[in-house]
């Protein structure tokens, strides 16, 4: 069994990672503007230079941080709901 607090951890860790946007990248937070991709040398890969959203790790952390909220309701309960605001701001702004 995982210690609480361990996945206090893993939840931190998530919360720290979303996007302006909203979203989530596959492995770091966005740092930097798509203005970076004019300087991309890799003519053969686009939109390598910046870490955007992606649907799949989004949903994978809409998901995960659901489940968590219903086994601990209490743990950064107000960062969770703004999380759960800037997403169906950014994604759903007519909702």
């Amino acid at each position: 069994m995982i210690a609480d607090e361990r996945i206090f951890d893993g939840i931190n860790v998530l919360l720290s990672m979303q996007n302006p946007d909203g979203g989530f990248g596959t492995y770091e937070k966005q740092r930097s503007t798509p203005l970076l991709e004019l300087i991309n040398p890799a003519e053969v890969f686009a939109n390598i230079m910046v870490e955007y959203s992606y649907i799949e790790c989004t949903s994978a952390v809409i998901q995960g941080l659901s489940s968590f909220k219903k086994f601990y309701p209490n743990h950064r309960n107000k960062e969770i709901e703004y999380f759960f605001f800037i997403f169906f701001l950014n994604y759903f702004p007519n909702f």
